[in-house]
């Protein structure tokens, strides 16, 4: 049986040559327990966070959004008000406590715009309370402390 035993030789030989049948793990790869998470370079940002607005200017871009708006509450006949620095906002669905008005507090809502509500001329030319036509004011809808 001389294939048999030739056969047997190399593959005695290739066994050999190889390390024995054992293999060593390469010294660059880490142990798992070892191994870095993986993280990403760009992370997303959470879409429940409301969106800060410090500034008049902030308010345009986030129109539609759930925005933070911290101010002095002022109380309206439409509801109660934050004025911020340069700005307000109106909380239309939603009174804040009586202790409230006059003090700095935060609120959170989805930034909106609505329109005022339009005076009305009398026929003996008195004026009803309200604005000019195409006038807008912001509002929070769903308004809340957080």
């Amino acid at each position: 049986m001389k294939v048999g035993g030739v056969f047997a030789a190399a593959w005695l030989i290739g066994v050999v040559a190889c390390g024995g049948g054992q293999t060593a793990a390469p010294e660059s790869t880490p142990a798992p327990e070892e191994a870095e998470p993986v993280t990403s370079s760009d992370p997303t940002p959470d879409a429940a966070a409301p969106v800060l607005i410090t500034a008049r200017a902030e308010l345009d871009a986030a129109l539609g959004a759930k925005v933070r708006v911290t101010g002095t509450v002022q109380r309206e006949k439409l509801g109660d008000s934050i004025a911020g620095d340069g700005f307000d906002v109106l909380c239309p669905d939603h009174r804040l406590p009586d202790e409230a008005v006059g003090t700095v507090v935060t609120v959170e809502g989805t930034l909106g715009r609505a329109a005022t509500p339009k005076a009305e001329v009398a026929p003996d030319g008195a004026i009803s309370q309200g604005t000019i036509d195409g006038a807008s004011r912001w509002v929070l809808e769903a308004c809340v402390l957080p």
